[in-house]
């Protein structure tokens, strides 16, 4: 999709599954550097970072000039400030963020950190995102494809009942998701419970006392997934439609 900047009229050239379908995205244009919203349903590019000007003051009457009277300095009226959520920046430079087979990885401890980012090079990944926050996962999840998600339930302060990063898995395109292996890692009573994963939209459930003797068992989930969707991909091949 090509999208044209407001301000210099530079056309950016982004693929259609970079961009989220159901919210507003912030690009940086990269000619000019200003910021503008793209509207999902393509009718408009409106500009998201207005330069902070001084509200024009209304005009008044010329008055006879007074004696004795004390005069007042102006007060300025600060910007009222907008109620909406921000939404992600979208950083073209992101997108282009490593060669896949590619996954994401939200987790708070640091030691886990380290594991994942050691093992899963070891299965072969080429490309691994370690997320500190919320905010920065949900910006890489909707414009970066990837293969694998690990998700602690837990992360940044989340639950899993109240998970901004899960519900962001939840509303990618079904052609995307399809491609993608989600791993919760969540409380003990949820371990390997399918139909629990399948409630939650995900592909496994894993325990905090599982350690990295779950990347043994993700390895052997991540085979199944790819065995299960292959007819369905050669189908679709077969079809046109890949």
């Amino acid at each position: 999709m090509q999208i044209a900047c407001p301000t210099c009229d530079k056309r950016l050239q982004i693929a259609d599954e970079k961009l989220p379908t159901d919210r507003k995205v912030r690009i940086t244009c990269p000619a000019c550097q200003e910021n503008f919203t793209y509207n999902p349903d393509g009718t408009a590019l409106l500009s998201v970072v207005p330069r902070t000007e001084t509200p024009p003051q209304p005009e008044s009457a010329p008055s006879e000039p007074t004696t004795n009277q004390p005069t007042a300095d102006p007060v300025e009226t600060p910007p009222a400030k907008s109620a909406a959520l921000p939404v992600p920046t979208l950083n073209l430079d992101v997108l282009e963020a490593g060669p896949p087979p590619r996954v994401l990885v939200c987790v708070d401890d640091a030691a886990q950190r380290r594991d994942y980012d050691e093992i899963l090079a070891t299965l072969g990944f080429s490309t691994v995102h370690i997320m500190e926050e919320q905010v920065q996962a949900m910006t890489y999840l909707t414009q970066v494809a990837y293969d694998v998600v690990i998700l602690d339930a837990k992360f940044d302060g989340s639950t899993l009942e109240a998970n901004p990063v899960l519900a962001c898995v939840s509303e990618i395109p079904m052609e995307q998701r399809r491609r993608m292996y989600v791993a919760v890692c969540a409380d003990e009573k949820y371990t390997y419970d399918a139909i629990g994963a399948y409630s939650q939209g995900v592909n496994l459930f894993f325990s905090y006392t599982d350690g990295r003797e779950a990347l043994r068992t993700l390895e052997h989930g991540m085979a199944d997934h790819k065995r299960l969707y292959r007819i369905y991909w050669d189908v679709c091949q077969e079809l046109g439609k890949e």
